[in-house]
């Protein structure tokens, strides 16, 4: 929330890394009831990858990771 900067990080090494941060307000004090965050931390699971948030003081950051299909 009340974020000015957004910086978006991509890495792939056999998995999808996708670092979000910004400069908001923090993860505690950005509350509004939606379900955004939840909704990406079960797609990510239900993917077989991970979702976490980190508390950057000021701002959030968001990890995800996800597992990349390989086809033979």
């Amino acid at each position: 929330a009340h974020a000015r900067l957004c910086t978006v990080h991509v890495h792939v090494d056999g998995q999808l890394h996708l670092d979000i941060d910004d400069d908001g307000v923090g993860p505690g004090e950005a509350r509004d009831g939606g379900v955004g965050l939840g909704s990406m931390r079960d797609r990510a699971e239900r993917l077989g990858g991970s979702f976490a948030m980190v508390d950057l003081n000021p701002g959030t950051g968001v990890r995800a990771r996800l597992p990349l299909a390989v086809t033979t």
